[in-house]
């Protein structure tokens, strides 16, 4: 599709389409979708202006006036204004974590904030602790803009901490649906029920908008080696403590190429998804943390048979397991193929972790245990091979994570999953 303006392949320049696609929206009152890759604005008896898209991307637009003159210097003066406009706004956002927060870390603009302690928490010490994300957003007039730039800032970086720290963060629920929630008392002991939105709300009264939270040297968070931080087995600490390489890593990201950066983008997404997804699903969970590691695959150009056509070369199985032995060492063969065995089954209708269909709670069972074991070993090497891959990218190299002793886990056998035998792709 051509651009009557010829001026779209500057303004994909200056501003990223979701953002290009809003200053646009902005300058109408009436917009619609016309066809499955066609988004219609102004008056519907008169339109203006036609947004094409192909294939889900941004492909042309297409003036619809005799004279569009004045609509398109107006878009273009618009654009050009958001992508000059150099001031930041400091946004603040709660997150979660399952083990309290005390202290504070901070790297270049991004913060992580303590709430003070009369702030309302958890009565017990494993549970979703909440703290504050602080980091700079590029302001906007338009306040729907805005807000668009603070949600894809909050969810990258929360994304990011789930790779780059030991312990899982969460968002607050996105969902606004109401649901009926148990709150308890424990002395004298009674319980009520409450119908409700999950969220969480807290008036800091050390908190100014647009301004850091002040925070005492003295309250730093704990720091760690780079080798103990990622050392660390399940919940074995009492407090959120920090990688001393965190802010190294986080550089490496934002010096990434675009491709590696969207692909470690993608990676951060599945395994904080499947964080958020275990006590609802463990196969969904496991499936999650095998596509977080897919997502790194280096792209292999697909080469044919002469003869027969057939794809030749080695398969997305195979470069899984040798890009594993790269980036996981001290995982054996066979863990390496079971992860993406039962990735395979999962994902192609074939089979099912059994705790999912017949969860067993209160009693012992050889087959929920090697389960309980596979979820354990797919967040570790997850997380392993995440690190370890970005960390190849710092300047220097920080030296990669060594073998992972998982004595504790006994030995894991292969898994099976126990509906239908399965496929594996």
């Amino acid at each position: 599709m051509a651009d009557d303006s010829g001026l779209l392949p500057e303004w994909r320049s200056l501003l990223p389409d979701f953002e290009l696609v809003s200053v646009i929206t902005a300058q109408f009152r009436d917009s619609r979708i016309v066809s499955s890759d066609v988004v219609e604005y102004g008056p519907e008896e008169s339109p203006a202006l036609r947004i094409h898209y192909r294939k889900r991307e941004l492909d042309g637009l297409e003036f619809l006036e005799p004279d569009s003159t004045i609509l398109v210097a107006g878009i273009d003066a618009a654009v050009r204004a958001e992508a000059e406009s150099t001031g930041d706004a400091i946004c603040r956002s709660v997150l979660f974590t399952q083990v309290p927060v005390r202290g504070w870390w901070h790297h270049d603009e991004v913060r992580v904030t303590h709430l003070p302690p009369d702030a309302p928490i958890p009565k017990v010490l494993v549970g979703r602790w909440p703290f504050y994300l602080e980091y700079p957003v590029r302001d906007s007039a338009d306040p729907f803009l805005r807000s668009q730039r603070q949600t894809a800032r909050l969810r990258e970086l929360t994304c990011l901490l789930n790779a780059l720290i030991h312990f899982h963060i969460a968002l607050p629920p996105r969902s606004s649906q109401s649901e009926w929630i148990v709150t308890f008392q424990r002395e004298p002991f009674s319980t009520s029920l409450v119908y409700g939105s999950p969220g969480y709300i807290y008036d800091d009264p050390r908190a100014t908008p647009g301004q850091y939270i002040p925070v005492a040297d003295n309250e730093a968070l704990g720091v760690e080696s780079h080798a103990v931080h990622f050392g660390h087995f399940g919940i074995d600490r009492s407090e959120l403590t920090v990688s001393s390489t965190l802010g190294k890593l986080l550089d490496a990201y934002l010096r990434l190429p675009a491709f590696d950066r969207t692909a470690f983008a993608r990676a951060c997404y599945w395994q904080a998804f499947a964080g958020d997804t275990e006590l609802i699903s463990s196969s969904a969970a496991v499936a999650a943390r095998v596509q977080a590691i897919e997502s790194l695959l280096p792209p292999t150009p697909m080469s044919r048979c002469v003869h027969c056509g057939s794809a030749t070369g080695p398969s997305i199985g195979e470069r899984f397991l040798h890009f594993l032995q790269e980036f996981a060492p001290g995982v054996s063969d066979p863990e390496r193929k079971d992860l993406y065995t039962q990735r395979s089954k999962i994902l192609h209708g074939g089979g099912i972790l059994h705790g999912d269909l017949a969860p067993g709670f209160g009693h012992l069972s050889p087959l929920l245990n090697e389960e309980h074991r596979l979820g354990i070993l797919s967040s570790v090497v997850t997380q392993r091979v995440l690190v370890n891959w970005l960390a190849a990218r710092v300047n220097p190299p920080i030296p990669p994570l060594g073998e992972w002793k998982h004595q504790k886990l006994g030995g894991l056998r292969q898994v099976r999953a126990t509906i239908g035998p399965g496929a594996q792709s």
